[in-house]
């Protein structure tokens, strides 16, 4: 199959990006359903792309004389999604300090090198992170985070990434040793995307709006290796970095000063959760039956009957705070806690969260010498077992910690290590348990690479006869295995009743809100906790109006839009149906598309498992719904204005030509 599709490619002088699709498991038979959406996520740049499109015309054959084809529905192109979105995004810009001076006194060969080694260093650290290169500046590069896919968590990698270029770029030297210096600014905010041709040239995937010219202006106000944010990023990242508030700046084409933040470092937390809410928080609503089995199941574990209990919802329902209210009820009482914290940048990293674990209790931070870090490892792990010099090779192995001479440079095969760090891993809990009970916390397991998994189910079966208790949270995507043993137990959360969701939002704007505006709180939170508390801090800072209600926080974009972004070829249908609203016909989704009946209803069995939407029983025709009020609004307002009035335009008409009876009401 890889064959035939580097032959076709290979005839089309497009060979070179033979990989990018036989790693996306696209062979010939699946290339012929390709459209434009799909070559962009695949990252091919605009030419290869029209050229690709032409000739997966030819392969798919014209369509017979008379045939209706879904792809000669007429639609007008400066309003198809295809060419230009919004999008709320995060924007970076790097540039390189002295660049001038550089040039003017090293050989043009050397310069060009630097500026090479600068460029790589960059977008390579910036693409681990979820960043897209947009363009190279000379002396600078354009970054985009939240493009071509969103991540919920695009802002706080944009100011990683931003830390490590820093702090990567003044390890490269000049010819006569200078170390080379950087300065980055970042700004966040709602943006429109897509291709803008001028001067015949294409500006790839080029933004208008003013965040990428205020991350711009920060940038040039940033002092050599520093990193200075904007307000719009720092709404995004909560605690999660050491900040220190700048002087406001007033900034070329902006005609208000503009608060701008320094970022010092990352900040030592070990809950997401913790980090990324508002100090304070809510009062705990709705969640008191959940708690008390949660109290029942440690009071068990305590009495060396160990229990598992898996914490299963959806995104925001309060997985995480039901956990830190019950961390905060046992706080009290006699124990030990671990944490483990899962990463969606980390899902390939083998044992990450037990990695991050064990340099945070250690209290290693990089800096160390080897030595330093080998003993803070080694002070860690003889609270837990009297065999440390066993362990220790292992555990230094996973945190990199190359001290040959006191562990020897022994290589562990791959099946090797599993079996030896699962088995110290146990006994180390056992180690643990044996002194007081423990409480094992795994926060986020729906990230957690494959050996973490298996790490987890290899514990769970280990302390059903110890005083420890598993608490993980995960969303309601697949279940453990382990969920069947005996002493595991799961426990799923729902949406929050309406006097409870009342209560939420009440607290959160400090004060009793009008009706009007709480009903529609209420109605576009659905009964979510983080939605109700979001939307209703969004309308207190500005002003509770009609239109303050109606926007999405933008601490919430990221997380709604990556939901669709996952489903990119599906993404046009749910875009299509968000512009009839939240409830909608398939037989007018159908005709509105001008997709054939089998592809939309293809679409939407992708929609529905992924959660976006789901089929309301008991309708006479197939009618759908979209799960949240605000994916449908995230979905919509990811239109731009020319395409939402093209679809309305095609709806109406629909309406009017096949569903009379809709078009009178």
């Amino acid at each position: 199959m890889s064959a035939e599709i580097e032959e076709w490619l290979d005839q089309l002088g497009l060979g070179k990006y033979a990989k990018l699709f036989i790693e996306s498991e696209v062979d010939l038979d699946a290339a012929r359903d390709l459209t434009e959406d799909d070559l962009k996520d695949l990252g091919l740049p605009l030419g290869p792309r029209k050229k690709l499109l032409r000739a997966i015309e030819q392969l798919c054959g014209q369509p017979d004389e008379g045939e209706e084809h879904p792809a000669s529905t007429e639609v007008d192109p400066a309003a198809h999604p295809g060419d230009a979105e919004r999008r709320h995004l995060t924007v970076m810009f790097c540039d390189l300090v002295g660049s001038t001076e550089l040039a003017t006194t090293l050989d043009p060969e050397d310069m060009h090198a630097l500026l090479s080694a600068f460029q790589e260093t960059c977008g390579r650290i910036a693409s681990e992170h979820g960043g897209h290169v947009a363009k190279l500046l000379g002396d600078g590069l354009l970054i985009y985070f939240g493009y071509p896919k969103a991540h919920e968590d695009d802002g706080e990698q944009a100011v990683r990434s931003a830390l490590e270029i820093v702090e990567a770029v003044q390890q490269i030297e000049t010819p006569d040793q200078r170390r080379l210096q950087s300065r980055v600014g970042i700004a966040s905010g709602v943006v429109v995307i897509g291709e803008i041709l001028s001067g015949g040239g294409s500006d790839l995937a080029a933004v208008s709006g003013s965040v990428p010219h205020l991350a711009a202006r920060l940038e040039r106000a940033a002092a050599p290796n520093s990193v200075l944010i904007a307000k719009s990023t720092r709404q995004l990242i909560g605690r999660l970095f050491n900040l220190e508030q700048e002087q406001a700046l007033d900034l070329k084409g902006f005609d208000h000063a503009i608060a701008a933040f320094r970022v010092r470092g990352s900040a030592d937390v070990a809950s997401r959760f913790a980090a990324t809410r508002t100090a304070g928080g809510n009062a705990f609503v709705g969640r008191e039956n959940e708690l008390g089995m949660l109290r029942d199941a440690w009071a068990a574990a305590v009495d060396a009957e160990g229990q598992a209990v898996l914490v299963s919802g959806e995104a925001g329902i309060g997985k995480s705070r039901l956990m830190a209210e019950f961390c905060n009820a046992v706080s009290g009482e006699k124990h030990t806690r671990v944490r483990y914290q899962c990463s969606p940048q980390h899902i390939h990293s083998p044992l990450y969260p037990v990695a991050a674990q064990l340099r945070r209790a250690a209290r290693i931070t990089g800096h160390e010498s080897t030595h330093e870090q080998a003993e803070k490892l080694e002070g860690l792990l003889r609270q837990a077992t009297p065999k440390v010099d066993a362990v220790a090779p292992l555990f230094a192995d996973l945190l990199g910690i190359k001290d040959t001479n006191r562990y020897g440079d022994k290589a562990f095969a791959p099946e090797q290590f599993k079996a030896l760090i699962f088995d110290a891993l146990v006994s180390q809990l056992k180690g643990l348990a044996s002194k007081q009970p423990v409480l094992l916390l795994f926060e986020d397991v729906h990230w957690a690479d494959v050996l973490t998994t298996e790490m987890l189910a290899r514990l769970v079966s280990e302390s059903k006869r110890l005083p420890v208790m598993i608490l993980a949270t995960t969303r309601p995507e697949e279940q453990p295995s382990w969920l069947e043993l005996s002493q595991a137990s799961h426990l799923s959360l729902n949406r929050i009743r309406r006097r409870g969701a009342i209560e939420i939002a009440e607290n959160a704007a400090g004060s009793s809100l009008p009706s009007g505006i709480l009903d529609q709180i209420l109605e576009r939170a659905d009964g979510n906790p983080l939605f109700l508390e979001e939307i209703t801090r969004s309308l207190v800072e500005g002003g509770p109006t009609q239109a303050s209600v109606a926007a999405i926080p933008a601490t919430l974009h990221d997380s709604l839009i990556a939901r669709l972004d996952r489903l990119a070829t599906e993404k046009d249908i749910a875009q299509i149906a968000a512009v009839i609203g939240r409830t909608f016909q398939v037989d007018l989704l159908v005709a509105a598309s001008g997709q054939s009946d089998s592809d939309v209803e293809d679409a939407l069995s992708k929609l529905a498992t992924a959660g976006i939407i789901f089929e309301l029983p008991g309708t006479r025709q197939d009618t759908y719904e979209f799960k949240h009020a605000l994916i449908r609004d995230a979905a919509y307002d990811s239109l731009t204005k020319a395409a939402r009035a093209n679809y309305h335009h095609r709806v109406a008409e629909c309406l009017e030509e096949h569903f009379p009876d809709i078009a009178e009401t």
